[in-house]
């Protein structure tokens, strides 16, 4: 647990601030409540850059930053990490720009959800959340935040990925049995489908308690 500590310890003093200083926005920070303690010891953020040539260019000039690889060396921070950072570059659907982002709340819980398509099924897929289901997830007490396309092939051209909030974990679960036992919803979703499922795989979810790491993404913290 230690390890995890100093984890977050070196992102809430050098990461964030050295993220900021080439041009990478923190837009929050946060940690797996479920799973086991391994997964649990994670840090999930989300950055964003004015482009996908931009984001290459910036991470460049974080890694190479001189400050940046004297922390990396601190004897405290050695070794931090038992396996590589994973990351996917993602861009924002047009209909999630008219949600008031809720990404600077340190209470509740985050639910970050990927969904997988069958071929072909991706527009419909959005056109159901843009026309439907973010309307539905507000009567049910879930708050939109975010919805994102993978930028790179193949995933760009099945997958959404999108991040929710609920007031807390239980709250989560009573939220999802409503909703999906609504009959607008279940009408919507048979609607939806007449020419086959949009699904591949049920989706997968990962829930996520707030980190107050970052003074960009959490003003006054």
């Amino acid at each position: 647990q230690d390890r995890f500590e100093h984890l977050i310890t070196r992102f809430r003093e050098y990461t964030d601030r050295i993220f900021a200083r080439h041009n990478m926005k923190a837009l929050g920070y946060w940690a797996p409540t479920d799973g086991t303690t391994r997964q649990k010891r994670r840090i999930v953020y989300v950055l964003k850059h004015p482009s996908r040539y931009g984001a290459y260019a910036n991470w460049t000039h974080f890694t190479n930053d001189r400050e940046w690889q004297k922390v990396l060396d601190m004897p405290i921070f050695r070794g931090l990490l038992a396996e590589k950072p994973t990351s996917i570059f993602m861009t924002e659907n047009e209909y999630s720009e008219k949600f008031v982002n809720a990404f600077d709340q340190l209470d509740g819980v985050y639910e970050l959800r990927t969904y997988t398509c069958n071929e072909g099924k991706l527009a419909a897929l959005n056109a159901r959340f843009r026309d439907h289901t973010t309307k539905l997830f507000v009567k049910h007490g879930i708050k939109n935040v975010s919805y994102w396309t993978p930028f790179d092939l193949p995933e760009r051209q099945n997958t959404l990925i999108y991040m929710i909030r609920h007031e807390n974990r239980e709250q989560a679960e009573t939220n999802w049995k409503t909703f999906l036992n609504d009959p607008e919803w279940k009408r919507i979703s048979q609607k939806s489908q007449k020419n086959g499922e949009l699904l591949e795989r049920p989706p997968e979810r990962i829930f996520l308690k707030p980190l107050d790491i970052s003074p960009n993404a959490f003003p006054g913290k």
